[in-house]
C-alpha cells in the first residue's frame, strides 16, 4: 500500500536527490542490492533491501561523481528515519496488540 501511495517521493528521492541516478549506475545499484541480498541470505544473515539499496545508490554516487556530490545531509535523514522508525513501529504493534486483546476474547 505504501509504495502505490507514496512510493514516488521515495523513488524521487534515492533517484535524485542522494545522488543522481541514470540507466547505468541503476543497473549497478539493483544488481549490487540483488548480489548483497542473495549471499547475505545464503549465510543466514538478516538483511534489508532497503538499507542495501541506500548504500549502493551512495557508494556508486561517489564512485561516479565524488563524495561532494552526494547529498550527506539527506542521507543523515535516512539514517535517522531508520533509528526512529525501529521503536515506534514496535509501539505501535504493541497498542494494536493490546488493542486486539480486548476486542477479541477467547471464548471458554
Amino acid at each position: 500500500l505504501g509504495i502505490v501511495t507514496v512510493g514516488y517521493r521515495v523513488i524521487e528521492t534515492v533517484g535524485k536527490n542522494v545522488v543522481q541516478v541514470d540507466f547505468h549506475r541503476g543497473f549497478c545499484i539493483e544488481f549490487a542490492s540483488m548480489f548483497t541480498v542473495v549471499v547475505a541470505t545464503l549465510l543466514g544473515l538478516p538483511v534489508s533491501t532497503t538499507h542495501c539499496q541506500i548504500g549502493a545508490v551512495v557508494f556508486v554516487g561517489v564512485a561516479a561523481f565524488g563524495a561532494k556530490e552526494v547529498s550527506w545531509s539527506l542521507l543523515g535523514q535516512i539514517v535517522i528515519s531508520w533509528v526512529l522508525t525501529l521503536p515506534f513501529s514496535g509501539a505501535v504493534a504493541i497498542c494494536f496488540m493490546f488493542l486486539f486483546k480486548l476486542a477479541i476474547k477467547p471464548s471458554s
